[in-house]
């Protein structure tokens, strides 16, 4: 009886430490490192999207800010003048525009050759 118990035992662990079972197990784990790879893979993904997001959500806070101070501006009569007189280069009636020439600034007119030249024009 006891030869019968031994013999069992021997027959389990050949099944268990058979090559199929390892080959099989050997499988099941490539089946579950893969998943983790793939959710690591997602997780870094994530991850630079998140700090991207942020940084065009703070862009976007700063651009709201800077047109919230420039609508307060436009609110004024000034503010108003201001855009208009940038905007469009207009002036009020009865100004005059004056017109800055720096003396040092020599004015030249730069003669172009073309870079092409012609068979005939080389000899």
């Amino acid at each position: 009886m006891k030869r019968r118990i031994f013999q069992a035992n021997k027959t389990s662990r050949q099944i268990i430490y058979g090559r199929l079972v390892l080959v099989a197990l050997v499988i099941v784990v490539l089946l579950f490192w893969r998943g983790v790879w793939y959710l690591w893979q997602k997780s870094n993904l994530a991850q630079v999207n998140l700090i991207a997001s942020e940084s065009h959500l703070k862009q976007l806070e700063e651009r709201k800010k800077m047109l919230g101070n420039k609508l307060k501006k436009l609110e004024t009569p000034r503010g108003i003048e201001e855009e208009i007189r940038t905007n469009f280069s207009v002036v009020k009636p009865g100004e005059k525009v004056i017109n800055i020439v720096d003396p040092n600034k020599a004015t030249t007119t730069a003669t172009t050759t073309p870079l092409v030249r012609h068979w005939w024009q080389i000899f």
